[in-house]
């Protein structure tokens, strides 16, 4: 009788167990918010935890699960820690995860649908149509992300306002009100807008 002698781990396997890391970093829905926020600029724990709506330890947490995976990187300066992506190849990596989820699962298509729907007559316009319509003067795009975020790259044209100042805040929903949003626009010089029923979501 043989004895069963263990087969060793082969060079395929052993990369396949280093590029799962990458997947298993990648598997937490909080965890894919942060690398779409670091996407579009470098952030504090402290900023990623308000816009994530989470508590500072649990987004530290997570963006120390990314770091081991090599998918962010980490500065301190003083008090704080400013996390940023490690690559462009990591950007590219999420933008191509999230055209196959698009393409594959439909359940992305009905949550955009539904939510849609919900607000009434809204349009979904890809990139290249919104800057075909901001050059060509048929649409007034306003950027109401964070200033960084803006500042870090926006769409041509774009204007930047601070959502908050426009918005009254309830326990579910955030609304841009006809009154703010008039007289936002007038300061601005878009207009003349008068009143008119705006109903917008928190981007």
């Amino acid at each position: 009788m043989t004895r069963a002698t263990k087969r060793p781990t082969s060079l395929k396997a052993s990369v396949y167990e280093q590029i799962a890391r990458i997947g298993q970093a990648a598997s937490s829905p909080s965890r894919l918010e942060l690398l779409d926020l670091l996407s579009q600029g470098p952030r504090t724990v402290e900023a990623l935890a308000t816009q994530t709506g989470q508590s500072v330890a649990t987004t530290s947490h997570h963006l120390q699960v990314l770091r081991r995976a090599r998918l962010v990187d980490a500065e301190k300066a003083g008090l704080y820690v400013t996390y940023r992506l490690a690559d462009p190849q990591v950007d590219a990596f999420l933008l191509d995860l999230r055209h196959l989820a698009e393409s594959r699962l439909a359940e992305i298509q009905q949550l955009t649908h539904q939510f849609l729907d919900a607000r009434g007559a809204l349009e979904p316009v890809d990139n290249d149509e919104l800057v075909r319509r901001v050059r060509g003067g048929e649409v007034t795009l306003i950027d109401v992300r964070p200033r960084e975020e803006y500042v870090a790259g926006h769409i041509p044209g774009a204007m930047w306002i601070y959502w908050q100042s426009a918005c009254w805040h309830d326990t579910d929903r955030d609304f841009v009100t006809p009154d703010a949003m008039a007289q936002l626009f007038g300061e601005m010089g878009i207009g003349p807008m008068g009143s008119f029923p705006f109903t917008g979501t928190r981007a």
